[in-house]
């Protein structure tokens, strides 16, 4: 079963890269399930987008998008629901 985990980020450059390992480490206690991360910069002011990136290259079940100016949490939760693929979403902080 693929579980889509959807993160709207707001200057988290130093925290989405652990969010996602942290993430995937705790999911190996659950082999029945597949992840897929949807990564939303809410037009953050440092380098977030980066860090997602990296995470896209790294992982190829992780979607970065990039929102042209801060909607807010929930209109970046709306948007990424337009890009899963899972039987299940799950929201996420992203301060974890």
């Amino acid at each position: 079963m693929l579980i889509s985990i959807v993160v709207p980020c707001y200057n988290s450059e130093h925290t989405i890269e652990e969010l996602v390992t942290l993430t995937l480490k705790e999911l190996e206690n659950y082999p029945e399930y597949q992840a897929e991360f949807v990564l939303v910069n809410d037009c953050s002011k440092d380098s977030t987008m980066a860090a997602i990136r990296r995470l896209c290259e790294q992982y190829p079940f992780v979607k970065g998008i990039n929102l042209s100016k801060n909607f807010g949490q929930h209109n970046a939760l709306m948007a990424a629901f337009h890009y899963t693929e899972g039987d299940l979403i799950v929201g996420m902080d992203d301060d974890m």
